[in-house]
């Protein structure tokens, strides 16, 4: 997978909570004191005495270390075993109290951080465990001020995180304020001296450890790591480069014709059959692989041409405004779109007549929609010798269930490129109108096809079933403010992009996202100001009410919304002091809150 640590960002990961402070003593009564390790795990082990706990040494005075199982550091450290060396590495988790440890539903905080010394391996029998050590004044603990969890991002494997350069500095600066008011007996004076010392060397740490991410990213650009086995040098440069051979090599040939399918009514499920893959091909042409990286990741490249090559149908999942559209238009090199076709679907499509047409009752001609025309020219191109790829683009893919009308194309499109009668719909009726007299009413599916889906994941949708979704590559789409605010040429004050990248931390798992479209917003907002007599912090404020809160539903009956509510309050007061418009707005979801009200948007 991709090293895509972004230079002076900091690493992240949750650790259990700890009865002893993580000193390499197991928790007293472990059994019944959740730390947030399964109940099995303390019972078999921390209760008898076992001290197997990846955490329990996290801050011990006579070496501090935690350990991360394979599937968390392999797809990392397994090939780049210094990726660590050098680089801040956070540590939260549930807060814990007494007498029972955690509580449900849990609060996450800030245990402490390290700076990174080394990264070793422990081979077992059948899996590799990594133990991460910090330098010897390189780790602080202070786990009784509290701290939020600042925001943070995924990086392409699980467990690990990354935390921006802006929100460890503050996070920090924070922290060591709290601690300053309140570590003042005796017994907690070297806590207190060992975070005043760590948090006067974090900018010159910080500096470091974005110096050799840095030299680390230029040593291995694009980098793929999996399953601690290096990339191979094919695959560095350029993303799956010829995967498209490889496949081919392992492609049966042909099998004799399989039988027809007849022509169906609109909404008669199409049998299983067992079909012969087609001759794959790279439909995503390399002149427009680098846009593709620029604007969406490396790794959403490299995904996309494995579903391309493996699925007639690619499905690009995501909240509204992270670019699927974008993405999909953007798959070959087709400015004047005469191999592309976006079609809009509506929710109350319920037949393949909803996307190809139907036949006049009058005249018995059939009567094709765009898509059927578009259909029909990529098999001319076909037939031409033309083999570029026509991109079909399904936007709102599930507003309607697309078995009732998509389910003949699906089934179709699966067969091998000489399997011409499996590959060819019947559309009915005596002719095509607008299409030649001599041309019958039926339309071969180019080899060269595939189909592109948009879809939300929210409430207004219908899921896809596993019909479709076994025909089909699914991709998830995201992005950060910052990078929708790059892609935009939108510069703001760091102030301006802590209140947008807190909000959306808060909210991102809502749905609520500051989105491409939302940067866009902005932009266009910031850039005429005096024609709305506007200043920068009430356009922002206005933006954000419209086109981020407005998406945010809260159950009165539900705990995680009350909470998530006075995250909000205390963002309106931190970060976001000063955006009136927001303030006004979050104070009445909590006291319809707190008078047992739902919150609902329009």
């Amino acid at each position: 997978m991709p090293y895509e640590l972004q230079p002076g960002y900091a690493f992240g990961c949750n650790i259990n909570a700890h009865r002893s402070n993580w000193s390499g003593v197991i928790c007293k009564a472990a059994a019944s004191w959740n730390c947030g390790a399964r109940q099995e795990f303390r019972e078999d082990y921390c209760e008898s005495g076992d001290p197997r706990c990846y955490h329990i040494h996290a801050f011990d005075e006579a070496g501090p270390s935690i350990v991360i199982d394979d599937n968390g550091g392999s797809w990392l450290f397994g090939s780049e075993p210094e990726a660590f060396d050098d680089q801040l590495l956070l540590l939260w988790g549930s807060h814990a109290v007494e007498p029972r440890g955690v509580r449900e539903p849990p609060t996450a905080v800030l245990f402490g951080a390290y700076r990174v010394r080394q990264v070793e391996a422990r081979t077992r029998s059948s899996y590799t465990e990594w133990v991460v050590r910090p330098h010897a004044s390189g780790w602080t603990r202070f786990t009784k001020l509290r701290i939020p969890v600042p925001r943070w991002e995924g990086l392409q494997g699980p467990y690990l995180k990354q935390v921006d350069r802006s929100a460890v500095e503050r996070v920090f600066e924070r922290a060591l304020e709290l601690a300053e008011e309140s570590m003042a007996p005796a017994d907690e004076a070297p806590e207190l001296e060992r975070l005043q010392s760590f948090v006067r060397e974090l900018p010159g740490w910080l500096d470091h450890a974005a110096k050799k991410t840095q030299k680390l990213r230029a040593r291995r650009p694009g980098l793929l790591v999996a399953s601690a086995a290096p990339a191979s040098p094919s695959m560095t440069n350029r993303p799956l480069k010829g995967i498209g051979n490889m496949i081919r090599t392992l492609e049966k040939p042909a099998d004799a014709r399989l039988s027809a399918l007849p022509a169906r009514s609109a909404l008669a499920p199409v049998p299983e059959v067992q079909v012969v893959p087609v001759a794959l091909q790279n439909p995503v042409e390399e002149t427009v692989h680098a846009r593709i990286a620029a604007r969406h990741g490396e790794a959403v490249l490299t995904a996309v041409l494995v579903g391309l090559m493996t699925k007639p149908l690619l499905i690009l999942r995501g909240s509204p405004g992270v670019g699927k559209s974008d993405l999909a238009g953007s798959l070959i090199d087709d400015p004047n779109r005469e191999r592309m076709l976006t079609v809009v679907v509506d929710p109350t499509w319920r037949g393949r007549e909803d996307l190809l047409g139907h036949v006049n009752p009058i005249d018995t001609q059939f009567e094709p929609t765009a898509a059927t025309n578009f259909l029909r020219r990529a098999a001319q191109a076909w037939e031409k010798g033309d083999r570029r790829a026509h991109i079909l683009i399904f936007e709102e893919f599930n507003l309607s269930q697309p078995e009732h009308w998509l389910s003949e194309i699906l089934v179709r499109s699966q067969y091998a490129e000489n399997a011409r009668f499996e590959r060819t719909i019947e559309l009915g009726g005596t002719g095509v109108r607008g299409w030649s007299g001599h041309d019958a009413p039926r339309l071969f599916l180019s080899p060269a096809l595939r189909m592109v889906a948009t879809i939300n994941s929210d409430h207004t949708v219908r899921a896809l079933s596993p019909r479709v979704l076994d025909r089909a590559a699914v991709i998830e789409l995201s992005i950060q403010p910052h990078e929708a605010l790059r892609r935009v040429g939108l510069e703001l004050e760091k102030q301006e992009l802590d209140a947008i990248a807190d909000l959306d931390f808060k909210l991102r798992q809502r749905g609520a996202v500051f989105s491409y479209r939302t940067a866009e917003s902005l932009k266009a907002c910031l850039g005429r100001l005096a024609e709305v007599h506007l200043d920068r912090t009430r356009a922002l404020d206005l933006v954000l009410v419209q086109e981020v809160l407005s998406k945010v539903r809260l159950l009165a009956a539900d705990p995680a919304d009350v909470r998530l509510c006075d995250e909000l309050v205390e963002w309106t007061e931190s970060d976001g002091k000063g955006l009136l418009a927001c303030q006004r707005v979050i104070a009445g979801w909590r006291e319809a809150l707190q008078s047992s009200q739902d919150v609902q948007q329009a």
